[in-house]
């Protein structure tokens, strides 16, 4: 991780997005810890939001689904990253 944004202020932020639902601050906070020389976050940060959504929707599939999507569908590399990991989850289940 880069020196912007602490493990825990990104957890943080990426938890309140997550609980307002709101898709553009969960992309928002997986934009700050991207590394400099791929311009993605670290794979710990990944799985860790990859879990993090997992965890807050596993009784509400469909809304994992559009989740998933929106952030698949987004111009954000890791956001793209996570949504295609989330969407093949949401074609496990």
């Amino acid at each position: 991780m880069n020196d912007h944004v602490g493990i825990e202020e990104w957890e943080t932020q990426f938890s309140n997005a997550l609980t307002q639902r709101s898709v553009t601050g969960m992309i928002d906070a997986l934009e700050s810890p991207a590394t400099t020389h791929v311009g993605t976050a670290n794979a710990q940060v990944e799985r860790n939001a990859i879990k993090t959504i997992e965890r807050h929707f596993e009784s509400e599939p469909d809304a994992l689904f559009l989740t998933a999507l929106e952030m698949y569908r987004s111009s954000n590399p890791t956001a793209e990253e996570v949504g295609a990991q989330l969407l093949a989850l949401c074609h496990e289940v």
